[in-house]
């Protein structure tokens, strides 16, 4: 494993036109491998948990709440990584702190098994501490 190829993986998540791309290289250089999850810590910043509640709302148009909610840091590289449920569905989630940038994919239940996938960044929090964020024009459906 070669934790440089977060920059590889960072330079994807800003820049990556097919979102799905970022997704398939953080899975084939990160995904299988036992020694980048024993170096990874675990992690719950609030503000994160709060920035994916949000994206639900914004998706179903209605509160949701999240659980299940894991994530971790890489540390030392301002990157974190992880998996929630809501709505009983499952988001992944990558981000990078440094960045105030990460990716979504949200698995749609129904017919077809589609994967709703996204970019946001954080821009920074309102008067109670809720993060400010945009949804890029990334966001689509894969199948």
């Amino acid at each position: 494993m070669d934790l440089q190829n977060l920059k590889i993986l960072k330079e994807k998540v800003l820049t990556a036109e097919d979102i799905e791309e970022p997704w398939q290289y953080f899975f084939t250089e990160f995904g299988g491998d036992p020694e980048f999850h024993q170096r990874s810590e675990r992690a719950d910043p609030t503000f994160l948990r709060d920035l994916i509640e949000d994206i639900g709302e914004k998706i179903f148009k209605q509160p949701v709440m999240v659980m299940q909610f894991h994530l971790s840091e890489i540390p030392g590289y301002d990157f974190l990584h992880g998996v929630c449920v809501f709505e009983g569905r499952v988001m992944s989630v990558i981000y990078f702190r440094d960045a105030d940038t990460g990716l979504f994919s949200l698995m749609m239940n129904g017919p077809g098994g589609q994967v709703l996938f996204g970019r946001f960044t954080l821009l920074g929090h309102d008067a109670e501490g809720r993060p400010n964020f945009f949804t890029g024009p990334s966001s689509r459906q894969s199948h």
